[in-house]
């Protein structure tokens, strides 16, 4: 989480908060959030995104890295908020577990967040 700016995680808290209560725009107490909102600006991705190639080697570990960033600070994020809100997240329809740290998704998730 210490990647995140504090609009990116006060956005996506945010999308959680309406989850938790019921009311998410995307489906009542399931989240959507896309990746890219987890990311740092990273002009070798941001070059793959927009369908240019990255640059060798270079590129793919610049990408392989910015997509493993994302999914720590997702697990981050999702883990405070589970603790604060003492609720029960699922990830894709997976319990939050360490498991998220290296699950690398590169387009989005479907978080699911229920009161305990």
């Amino acid at each position: 989480m210490h990647d995140l700016s504090m609009t990116q995680a006060l956005s996506i808290w945010s999308d959680l908060e309406a989850a938790y209560y019921g009311k998410n725009s995307f489906g009542s107490d399931t989240a959507e959030i896309y990746i890219y909102r987890l990311m740092p600006f990273e002009p070798l991705v941001a070059r793959v995104e927009f369908g240019s190639s990255p640059v060798g080697k270079i590129g793919e570990d610049a990408m392989n890295s910015t997509y493993r960033q994302a999914s720590e600070s997702l697990h981050a994020l999702l883990a405070h908020f589970s603790k604060t809100r003492d609720a029960r997240v699922e990830i894709e329809g997976r319990e939050l577990g360490e498991w998220l740290r290296s699950a690398c998704y590169m387009h989005r998730v479907h978080v699911k967040v229920v009161p305990r």
